[in-house]
């Protein structure tokens, strides 16, 4: 992970984390932007960051962790210095992501490249089957939405 220790931030993940981040974002904006994003180039670069990235490095940017460890050394001796570099990492995923938006999270994050892989598999629907359920419970698109801005 890359935040290791006490609480601090391990630079040897990071840097190239960060590196990884911003090349892969880049690949994916120049492609995009000349129109040849194509499926086996996308999967190329989900591969390489999830390679990279998740596999050699373990780098998961995980918003989650940075928050409950500041959360967890509020009031503790040394409060600004063991948890700085935790603010600097989530602000730093948090501007990225705002930023490029999907891009970051798709062809960046390990987690969101594997999620984009998981995504790309084909799988058999039985849809002859689903017709002969006997009991089925439809959702209006209206509760959907409902249900939707709930659990946003």
């Amino acid at each position: 992970m890359i935040f290791q220790g006490n609480l601090g931030l391990d630079l040897s993940i990071a840097i190239p984390m960060f590196l990884i981040w911003i090349g892969t974002c880049s690949v994916a904006i120049i492609l995009i932007s000349k129109n040849k994003l194509s499926k086996r180039n996308s999967l190329v670069i989900y591969a390489i960051s999830l390679i990279l990235g998740g596999v050699l490095l373990g780098g998961i940017p995980n918003a989650v962790l940075p928050i409950q460890r500041i959360l967890s050394s509020i009031g503790a001796p040394d409060t600004i210095g063991t948890i700085l570099p935790m603010i600097i990492m989530l602000t730093i995923l948090l501007i990225a992501v705002l930023i490029f938006g999907r891009l970051f999270c798709g062809f960046a994050c390990p987690l969101g490249a594997m999620q984009e892989l998981a995504s790309k598999i084909n799988f058999k629907s039985k849809v002859k089957e689903q017709k002969n359920v006997k009991y089925k419970f439809d959702i209006p698109l209206k509760g959907a939405n409902v249900i939707r801005w709930i659990f946003l």
